[in-house]
């Protein structure tokens, strides 16, 4: 393991991303994608069913809008996908996979099936069940902490409206 290393599993979580980040790199590498981007094209795969709008992606991969933007913009240029506007909105962009796109399918999914076995290699079936469950509590945990940080920032953000609009009728009332 890498000497930089610091003891904690939030670190240890944190330094298992950033090796997946460049290991996929690496492997998609010759694909003329990134990780990043693999993972948007995924979620294409796996949704090519449906209609698939740019907001889709963002909210399914947890990605703020102008990090979708470029990824889209990225594959677009590359000739991975197509954005086309809804002629009703032309704010909402549907996204398809372009024949280029759907070309690359097998090796994207061999390279990530791969990047898993290279992961996983040695864990016992009990010891990958015990790993997911505490990876999903952990997310889960994390969820809920989002989410009521949401609530209380919502919440406050009323309060103050609140207040801002009873001082400014104050000011504006006539004073006797």
């Amino acid at each position: 393991m890498n000497e930089h290393y610091e003891r904690g599993t939030l670190r240890l979580l944190r330094y298992i991303y950033n090796q997946m980040e460049r290991c996929r790199n690496l492997d998609f590498g010759n694909l003329d994608i990134t990780s990043s981007q693999a993972s948007v094209m995924l979620f294409l795969f796996k949704n090519r069913s449906q209609q698939v709008t740019q907001q889709n992606v963002q909210t399914a991969l947890m990605l703020s809008h102008p990090t979708i933007t470029g990824l889209m913009q990225r594959l677009e240029t590359k000739g991975f996908i197509q954005r086309i506007s809804d002629p009703q909105d032309g704010r909402c962009k549907a996204v398809e996979l372009t024949p280029k796109g759907e070309e690359i399918e097998k090796a994207l999914k061999n390279n990530t099936r791969a990047m898993e076995q290279r992961a996983l290699n040695g864990l016992t079936t009990q010891e990958l069940t015990i790993l997911d469950y505490c990876l999903r509590t952990i997310a889960e945990n994390l969820r809920q902490s989002e989410e009521e940080s949401n609530v209380k920032a919502t919440a406050s953000s009323m309060t103050s409206k609140t207040q801002q609009q009873k001082t400014t009728a104050r000011q504006r009332a006539p004073r006797m």
